[in-house]
């Protein structure tokens, strides 16, 4: 058993991976085709859902206008099978304290649709499994000109810890386009956005904490 100092030591590491690289694809199984029908065991009143993910702005990356996508989010928990089948499969993960979800991010008239750059509420880190590419959408990191690289808000409704934040004030750290069937750990304490979605992009999510420590070293390393 690892002491403290070890556990503060190895999530530092791991938080200073995530700030350089960002995301990371995870070594785990496919979750099987039949455990991903949980729509009917998701709780009417466990699911938020936005319209237009464009937090009340109009937005331009570049010369671009970019189309704010729709956004979906639902508790599915509820959903044992799936449940079990996670606990059986990822390491170190604590189900009886984990916030896990199904995301959809759905495109305008299948016209390319983006889910505008934000940081993400309160979690550092997520496990995502990509169930529907959305075409071929674009993930991407950025640091904001004058502002810190860890951007976690505590508050949804906004884009950042300090609100609106603007395209033209950013610098590009990296992009990628995550792969259907794959799982990947994403730093969401810095600035992202997903662009070019066409059709519907769904995901599975875990959030994930600095002091999930066993959990975030254990995904670092696989």
């Amino acid at each position: 058993m690892r002491s403290a100092s070890e556990n503060i030591f190895t999530i530092d590491i791991a938080h200073k991976y995530f700030i350089m690289k960002y995301y990371r694809q995870v070594d785990l199984p496919p979750i099987p085709t039949e455990l991903l029908r949980f729509r009917s065991s998701i709780d009417p009143s466990q699911i938020i859902a936005v319209d237009d993910i464009g937090y009340g702005h109009n937005h331009k990356k570049g010369d671009r206008s970019l189309v704010s996508c729709g956004y979906s989010w639902a508790n599915i928990k509820n959903y044992k099978p799936l449940m079990n089948w996670l606990n059986q499969n990822i390491p170190n993960l604590d189900l009886s304290s984990t916030v896990i979800g199904a995301q959809m991010q759905t495109s305008k008239e299948n016209v390319p649709s983006t889910h505008i750059v934000h940081s993400d509420i309160r979690r550092e880190f997520a496990l995502n499994y990509i169930i529907d590419t959305g075409g071929d959408a674009i993930t991407s990191w950025y640091r904001e000109n004058g502002k810190p690289m860890s951007r976690t808000k505590i508050q949804g409704g906004r884009q950042s810890d300090s609100g609106f934040v603007d395209y033209n004030n950013l610098e590009l750290l990296k992009s990628a386009v995550l792969e259907k069937n794959k799982w990947y750990l994403i730093a969401t304490n810095v600035l992202h956005d997903v662009d070019n979605i066409v059709g519907s992009r769904k995901s599975i999510s875990i959030e994930i904490y600095k002091t999930n420590t066993e959990l975030l070293n254990s995904l670092v390393t696989k």
